[in-house]
């Protein structure tokens, strides 16, 4: 059973990175596919700690070097 699934219109995402190319190739990305989409950057936890005091994410995509 295949069902279309659509993408909701507005979701609120967190990405945490220090890499700050990586973070603006993932908000280019995501713009070109749902320009209304909201991303947030923080460079390190403290930062995305802090931000998520003040606002609800809807996904939140942490990147760790190994």
């Amino acid at each position: 059973n295949s069902q279309s699934r659509e993408l909701p219109e507005e979701v609120s995402i967190l990405f945490v990175d220090d890499d700050a190319v990586l973070r603006k190739l993932f908000r280019r990305a995501i713009k070109m596919v749902r320009p209304n989409w909201t991303v947030r950057e923080a460079s390190n936890g403290e930062t995305a700690l802090q931000l998520t005091e003040t606002t609800v994410f809807d996904l939140t995509f942490v990147v760790q070097a190994v």
